[in-house]
């Protein structure tokens, strides 16, 4: 006796049938998923949300620091040094602003440049020390202050400019 099929079985999650009359369920690439059993197509993951292997049943929220910015992606990228993004299912990073830095990929926050140093230009991953001259009493600072006539910085990374000694001048 021959046996034949009695029933048809719903693709399970994480694969479609495309068309009628198939014998084999295709699983879902890399980048797309079938959430319910039985479905036609799988779903290009969205903005802010990856599948980084085939048949799955849903994609992967992008973790804090991470991002995906189209459809379809089969993992998040990384914050670049000098961005930062402090929530999942991101589409974007942010830059840094003026005074702050990460100090590596991936950040979920911006670390303000200690007094001292600044940072004048956003996206950057480094405070830089004030310079001799000038100075710095803020965290965060954007730019350095020069010293005042009669006050002085020796130093880079200055907080402060000192008076000139009695019987000395600045030029």
């Amino acid at each position: 006796s021959i046996n034949g099929s009695s029933s048809c079985q719903k693709c399970r999650q994480g694969s479609f049938s495309a068309s009628a009359g198939q014998w084999m369920c295709s699983v879902c690439a890399s980048g797309s998923f079938a959430s319910l059993p039985g479905q036609t197509h799988c779903i290009n993951c969205l903005p802010g949300s990856a599948a980084n292997h085939t048949a799955s049943s849903a994609c992967h929220a992008c973790t804090p620091g991470r991002f995906a910015d189209t459809t379809g992606l089969t993992q998040c990228h990384d914050c670049m040094m000098g961005e930062f993004n402090a929530y999942a299912n991101a589409t974007r990073c942010l830059s840094c602003a003026a005074g702050t830095v990460t100090t590596h990929t991936a950040s979920v926050i911006c670390h303000t440049c200690e007094r001292g140093r600044f940072q004048d230009v956003m996206t950057r991953h480094n405070c830089t020390a004030c310079l001799m001259g000038t100075f710095s009493q803020l965290n965060d600072a954007s730019t350095c202050v020069a010293c005042s006539d009669g006050t002085l910085s020796n130093v880079t990374g200055a907080i402060v400019c000192i008076p000139c000694a009695v019987g000395t001048v600045t030029h």
